[in-house]
């Protein structure tokens, strides 16, 4: 999740609050690990990224966020996070069902995300991470 959270940083995780986009949340995945990541896609969205821009159910959004490594990525001549639909990952309809989310790591080039392992369920989510950033 560089550079928002960093290795070895602590974090505070509230159990309590609501999912929204863009929050990070800590969750257990498939493996028994826990991870942080950004929640991007919410239940009943059809989210896709084209050029290195958002797009939910067919709108555009920005991820203020990542901006800086975004623009360093496209003067290098590349596209910080790689053009996708959930289609691609064999999502029926290529929405988000119920009790799931789509999440991505921050530092998209190297981050082990939904794109790798597929969408996480509501019951993995351990809570929404406080950072002091």
């Amino acid at each position: 999740m560089s550079p928002t959270v960093r290795n070895g940083e602590y974090v505070l995780v509230k159990k309590t609050k609501e999912v929204r986009r863009f929050d990070l949340v800590a969750f257990n995945n498939g493996s028994g690990k826990r991870q942080i990541r950004r929640i991007i896609g919410l239940p009943g969205e059809s989210i896709s990224f084209k050029e290195d821009e958002l797009f939910v159910n067919g709108q555009p959004m920005d991820e203020k966020f990542i901006v800086d490594e975004v623009n360093e990525s496209q003067r290098n001549g590349k596209n910080y996070t790689e053009d996708f639909t959930l289609g691609s990952f064999l999502i029926e309809k290529g929405t988000i069902p119920a009790g799931y989310y789509f999440v991505l790591g921050d530092n998209r080039p190297y981050a082990t995300d939904s794109r790798h392992y597929g969408l996480v369920s509501k019951e993995k989510v351990i809570g929404f991470v406080y950072n002091s950033r």
